[in-house]
C-alpha cells in the first residue's frame, strides 16, 4: 500500500496561489486571487495578516531559534506575541470549536539584501499560534491531533515585516 502524499497537486496549487495572493506586487496578487477563485470548493479557509510587533527602535520583535537571552525578557516577548495572536483572532472573528486545521505561514521581510532563514521564526510562530488558535478557543489544543503544520514559507519583500497565515480546515 502506497502512503498518501502529504501535499497533493491540489494542495500545492493552493499553496502557490496563496503565496501569489499575499504578494506585495498588485498584478501578482490579482493573479493569485484569481487562481484561488478557480480552485474547487473545499474546506473552510481563513487568512490572517499579522504585522510584526516593533520595539522602540522600530525593529521587528521576532523570537528566533538563534537568540540566547535570559528567560525573563523572552517570557515577556512570548506573552506579548500570544496576546497579539488572541486579539487578532477576535478582530478577524475566527470561529470557536474547530477541530483540525493546517496552517501555512508566509513570512514577508522588508526589502534587504540579507539572506533569511524563515525556520528561525518558529518560536515566534509558536507563541502567535498559541494565542490565535488555542487561547482564543479556535482549537481545543495545538497538538498533532488538531494542528497540521505550521508550514513556514518565505514571501516577497514588504514595507513592514509581516506574517500571512492561511488556516485551512482539515477533516477530523
Amino acid at each position: 500500500m502506497n502512503p498518501q502524499p502529504l501535499f497533493s497537486d491540489r494542495n500545492q496549487a493552493a499553496i502557490d496561489a496563496v503565496v501569489a495572493a499575499t504578494s506585495t506586487d498588485p498584478s501578482t496578487r490579482a493573479a493569485g486571487r484569481q487562481a484561488l477563485a478557480q480552485l474547487p470548493a473545499g474546506p473552510r479557509t481563513w487568512t490572517v495578516r499579522v504585522p510584526a510587533l516593533l520595539d522602540a527602535q522600530r525593529r521587528a520583535m521576532w523570537l528566533t531559534a538563534n537568540q540566547r537571552e535570559h528567560w525573563r525578557p523572552r517570557a515577556h516577548k512570548v506573552a506579548v506575541w500570544r496576546e497579539h495572536g488572541r486579539i487578532l483572532a477576535l478582530t478577524n472573528r475566527l470561529p470557536r470549536g474547530v477541530q483540525r486545521v493546517h496552517v501555512l505561514a508566509v513570512v514577508h521581510y522588508p526589502t534587504t539584501t540579507r539572506n533569511r532563514d524563515v525556520l528561525n521564526l518558529a518560536p515566534t510562530l509558536k507563541a502567535l499560534l498559541d494565542g490565535l488558535l488555542v487561547d482564543s478557543g479556535f482549537l481545543p489544543d495545538d497538538n498533532d491531533r488538531h494542528l497540521v503544520g505550521p508550514d513556514l514559507r518565505p514571501g516577497e519583500a514588504a514595507d513592514r515585516p509581516t506574517i500571512v497565515l492561511t488556516i485551512t480546515e482539515e477533516p477530523s
